[in-house]
């Protein structure tokens, strides 16, 4: 699978709270958010888990690799029957967006991308089993859905915190946001925009959230 632009800034852009221990990552492919997370809290235990064998076992390689290997566990577990005792201060996941959309004759793909794998309720229930008390759920979702989720979310008791729109340039309409959420019912959210290009290049605040995980300067 490719890595993509827009997982890369789902995982510089979420947001860590300062009382993180334990993140989660669901589906965690190849291991990307998982090694985002280790480079950017050097101190918290992330466990990735991921459905599809193949690539389980790219993630394993990856992270053996890092230098975050000692804080990432991944595991082949499936998201809809997955506890763990401890549970999470922080879940991320960028889940199936193409729910209404022809799957990919490529398997594995469309294991990765469709609903048949994990729909959006299975992968808020197990959000809701493994989220601490205090804990928070950072999910990229298409904004076209943007109410379901929202919806979805509530009716688990986890309210939206933060909402970030990704775009392209300034006056071209986001496809995709991080949606943010925690068990406080009574919190204001906010929103957010993250626009990566104005006139030809990359902007100051793409630059600074990115380059600590690129080769080359953007």
């Amino acid at each position: 699978m490719k890595v993509t632009e827009m997982a890369c800034i789902f995982g510089a852009v979420t947001n860590i709270p300062n009382s993180c221990h334990r993140i989660l990552d669901i589906g965690s492919g190849t291991g990307l958010l998982s090694l985002m997370m280790g480079q950017r809290s050097a101190a918290t235990k992330i466990t990735g888990i991921e459905f599809e064998r193949a690539a389980y076992l790219q993630s394993i390689e990856n992270v053996s690799s890092s230098p975050y290997s000692q804080n990432i566990e991944i595991l082949l577990e499936d998201a809809r029957v997955f506890t763990h005792p401890q549970g999470f201060d922080l879940i991320i996941s960028n889940p199936p967006f193409f729910e209404n959309q022809l799957p990919s004759p490529d398997f594995e793909k469309n294991k990765a991308w469709h609903h048949e794998t994990l729909s959006l309720k299975e992968l808020l229930n197990c959000v809701k089993r493994n989220l601490t008390k205090d804990g928070h759920l950072s999910v990229l979702f298409p904004n076209y859905r943007k109410d379901e989720i929202i919806n979805e979310a509530n009716s688990l008791g986890l309210y939206l915190s933060r909402r970030v729109s990704i775009l392209h340039q300034q006056d071209k309409p986001g496809k995709v946001s991080i949606f943010e959420f925690s068990q406080n019912s009574n919190i204001d959210s906010c929103f957010e925009q993250f626009i990566i290009k104005e006139q030809g290049g990359y902007t100051p605040s793409y630059k600074n959230k990115m380059n600590a995980f690129y080769l080359k300067d953007r």
